[in-house]
Order: structure tokens, then sequence, then C-alpha cells
């Protein structure tokens, strides 16, 4: 301080429109909720390893939609490239959101087994489920790490997942870039489900 004061240290100031200088971007990533919207590129690749270890640390909650009978939560580490029904062995398997209630959608798809007649939001749920399960059925656990990611449902996913990576880096790449657009866009969807209906 004092050689900027006597004038020996001159302070230049760099301005940066696109991203935040290196310095900046620790300190705003500390108070930010979307920090890889603010990173630059040797950060987002270091990014990459951390977003592999998380997903495989959750817990993925699966319905077989063939039997309709098996439900199991199973760390996603431990999952096998192409997980199975323990019941009937069909790879048809749904992953549900962490909010959905497994038994409930089990219901679901009871009564439309029965075919008994299901209101809009058990069909949401059910058309949900199913999209998930051909992912799964197509891509195995791979469809389920896709999913995992914020942002990305079954058509993101099903966009990156035809990509047919042939370096896994390259399939965590396009992963982060989906969440990045998602925050990038989140308040319009936001906005967009919360709107009123206009007829």
């Amino acid at each position: 301080m004092r050689g900027i004061r006597d004038g020996k240290v001159r302070v230049g100031t760099l301005y940066r429109l696109e991203k935040p200088t290196p310095l900046a971007y620790h300190i705003l990533a500390k108070y930010s909720d979307a920090s890889e919207l603010m990173a630059p590129e040797r950060v987002l690749l270091s990014n990459i390893d951390k977003m592999k270890r998380a997903i495989e640390a959750r817990t993925a909650t699966l319905l077989c939609m063939s039997c309709g009978e098996w439900i199991a939560e199973k760390r996603i580490r431990s999952l096998p490239e192409q997980p199975t029904c323990e019941k009937c062995e069909s790879k048809l398997l749904a992953l549900l959101y962490p909010t959905q209630d497994a038994r409930r959608v089990k219901e679901i798809l009871s009564k439309r087994r029965e075919d008994k007649e299901l209101t809009e939001e058990e069909l949401k749920d059910l058309s949900h489920a199913r999209r998930t399960a051909d992912l799964v059925l197509s891509y195995g656990k791979k469809a389920i790490t896709a999913l995992e990611v914020k942002g990305v449902g079954p058509e993101t996913a099903f966009r990156i997942l035809g990509k047919m990576h042939p370096k896994e880096d390259e399939f965590y790449m396009d992963l982060l870039k989906a969440k990045i657009q998602y925050l990038r866009t989140r308040e319009y969807w936001e906005n967009k489900e919360t709107r009123p209906k206009s007829f």
C-alpha cells in the first residue's frame, strides 16, 4: 500500500465483459449458486471430474415399467452398465424424480394397466416415467447419469446420448453445457410454468 501511495507501484484495471478475471471468479463463485456460468474454460474442464463424482455418489430410484412391481433405490456408482429389474429381468426401468413418490407412480401404472381413467397429473407422471424408461432401455446407466444432471430432461438427454461420444469427457462436457444452458434460461422456464395460460 505504501508503494502505491508513493507511486512506486502502479495499479492497473482489467475490464472483461465475457467472463470474470481469474481473481474475481473465485470470489464470485463462493457466493453464486451457478458458478459454472462464469467459469473460464480450464475451470469447466476441472468441473467435469467433480460432476462425475457427484453423480456417482447419488441414489437413483428405479421402477420397472414392465412388471410394475419392482422398485429399488440404487447408488449410481454401483449400477451395472445395463441395469435390469431384479424381479422380471426387464431393462425397461424408469428413473423417478427425487420428489416423486415411487409407490404413487407404481399405483398409477397399475391403474393404467387396469384401464382405469387417469387424471392429467397422473398421465404427466406416467409419461415422464415411460420416457426415462425408454432412455434407460436404450442407453443403460449412461441415460441415468445424463438424467441426474440439473436441467437435463428426457429430450435433452436423448439429444446428448444420441451423439455416441467416443470419449467420456466429451459426454460429460455436453452434460455440463446443457446444465449451463438451463441455468442461463431457468428464469424463462420457471416464469413460463407459473404464467397463467391464455386461451
